[in-house]
């Protein structure tokens, strides 16, 4: 109530709407903080991105995706430095569906300062495994891990492109008709499934000690079967809620 008395009495005052549309953001309001953010930002200064990141914000939250690809480009250019405003961007891209943009996007931030940042390579390699392009993911998703080795989600992904290369090889054996062809896939097709192993089994590892463990056994349990390793698979059947009797 104090923010919406500052904004009529000052209606050209961008701290009054950024407070008023904060305020929304933390009752959990999120379009209702919208039309007091996008007044903030329309009034920030260029060396104050704040109200831009929380109006990109509010909007995500809001759902309306495409809206605020449209907000973070326009602050991408203004404000070319800041990290915040290039994530979320980034953010907005997937959540609106605009998959070849953001990957576009990532291929961008990987190849400047941002590409020492585990989190950007986690998300760019997770986008490409989304995208099917997994030699790609398993690129992006390996220098994750070697920049954050305790992040469980980047080795479950990992495991999980050479997992769906896997399946994709497997696919293309049976479609084809050629005997020798088909039993190279099949070579390939294994050998990626046991390239899966050390990141699946490390991601277990670490999702083991939040307790949350039955995704990745699942997984595990899958690659063993396929691979007709009967007592590896017997060995994680129970952690991935499945019974073999």
């Amino acid at each position: 109530a104090l923010f919406q008395t500052a904004v009529e009495v000052q209606p050209d005052s961008m701290q009054g709407s950024f407070g008023l549309g904060l305020a929304y953001l933390r009752a959990g309001d999120a379009t209702a903080a919208v039309a007091p953010l996008q007044r903030a930002a329309e009034r920030a200064s260029d060396d104050d991105s704040s109200p831009v990141v929380y109006y990109g914000r509010a909007l995500l939250l809001a759902d309306q995706g495409a809206e605020a690809v449209d907000v973070l480009e326009a602050g991408a250019t203004r404000y070319p430095d800041d990290a915040d405003i290039q994530t979320m961007l980034l953010n907005a891209y997937a959540r609106s569906g605009q998959t070849d943009r953001a990957i576009e996007r990532y291929e961008q931030a990987v190849q400047g300062p941002s590409g020492g940042d585990a989190t950007i390579r986690y998300n760019y390699g997770a986008l490409l495994l989304e995208a099917g392009r997994y030699d790609e993911a398993v690129e992006q998703l390996t220098v994750a891990t070697d920049l954050n080795p305790e992040n469980a989600d980047a080795f479950y992904n990992l495991g999980a492109a050479y997992q769906n290369k896997a399946a994709a090889l497997n696919d293309q054996a049976n479609e084809t008709e050629d005997n020798a062809a088909a039993e190279r896939l099949i070579a390939e097709r294994d050998e990626n499934l046991e390239a899966s192993l050390p990141h699946l089994l490390r991601a277990r590892e670490l999702a083991a000690v939040a307790g949350d463990e039955g995704s990745v056994c699942m997984a595990l349990f899958r690659v063993y079967t396929q691979l007709g390793r009967v007592a590896d698979a017997e060995g994680v059947s129970d952690c991935a809620g499945i019974s073999m009797n």
